[in-house]
């Protein structure tokens, strides 16, 4: 997006500014709705999916925070329907 806003407005400092709102929106949806949506809707603990997402960022990068929470909601399904992972159903229900 630098790229392109440096080749619409011929400025750098403009490019950078288009840059830096890029980052800061998405470090507000990755950090914040993200885990808060997804804590929601499969009702898994806001904390875990935060931890999940930082977790698998850091193992796997943009994937990783990609596929944590589709990865922690499928677990969370998973420990539902099985009796013998009751406790960890308990960790990961809000």
């Amino acid at each position: 997006m630098v790229a392109v806003g440096y080749m619409e407005f011929g400025e750098i400092s403009t490019a950078a500014l288009i840059g830096g709102v890029l980052i800061a929106i998405r470090t507000l949806e990755g950090m914040l709705l993200l885990p808060w949506l997804a804590g929601n809707q499969a009702h898994v603990n806001t904390v875990a999916m935060f931890i999940a997402i930082l977790f698998f960022g850091w193992i796997w990068g943009v994937w990783g925070i990609l596929l944590a929470a589709p990865l922690m909601m499928a677990f969370k399904v998973v420990c539902d329907h099985i009796e013998t992972l009751k406790p960890m159903r308990e960790l990961l229900s809000d």
